[in-house]
């Protein structure tokens, strides 16, 4: 009889390890992938060339008139 819940125990605690390393092996995968994509999104530079950009911006503005954001905001908004 002890026999028998010692080895209940052993396959419940078994069942509980094989269950939390699925989950760590699930979340270790994930934060993989968000590594992966925080990478690319950081590696992801944008080669804008700012004179051509202020040009549009003082066209776009000549057009429309006063706007919200100013060219600085802009090229801040690009830069993060």
């Amino acid at each position: 009889e002890n026999f028998g819940n010692d080895l209940g125990k052993l396959n419940e605690l078994k069942y509980k390890i094989n269950r939390s390393s699925s989950e760590i092996s699930k979340l270790n995968i994930r934060r993989d992938i968000i590594k992966e994509a925080v990478e690319g999104i950081e590696s992801n530079t944008s080669n804008v060339d700012t004179v051509q950009l202020k040009q549009i911006y003082s066209q776009f503005t000549d057009i429309v008139g006063e706007v919200q954001k100013s060219f600085e905001d802009l090229v801040q908004y690009q830069n993060d």
